[in-house]
């Protein structure tokens, strides 16, 4: 069991936090929207609004690091588990470790 208090946030979502704020709190900088389209095996804070004027689509990430570039919105789409950037972040200590 982890330490801490459980609480949920405004979705319903369930988390556990020590202090004053959960960690999803910390991380959500952006509020979500019903009518912004999520996708199965996307990441779980990446929204499409497809009710935009003069566009087909706007990406929008709830952590405010939206995709700029094709090549990380394909990276967004694949990762279900959580944002990619955090995993690249992590990989990186371990790859120097083992050289």
């Amino acid at each position: 069991m982890r330490g801490g208090c459980r609480s949920e946030d405004d979705n319903g979502r369930i988390g556990y936090h020590r202090g004053r704020e959960s960690r999803l709190e910390r991380r959500s900088n952006i509020k979500d929207n019903i009518n912004w389209r999520r996708h199965r095996t996307a990441c779980p804070f990446y929204r499409e609004d497809w009710n935009v004027e003069g566009a087909l689509y706007r990406c929008i990430c709830l952590l405010d690091m939206p995709p700029v570039t094709r090549e990380e919105q394909d990276l967004c789409m694949k990762s279900r588990n959580g944002c990619w950037r955090f995993k690249k972040k992590a990989a990186k200590p371990a790859a120097l470790r083992a050289s």
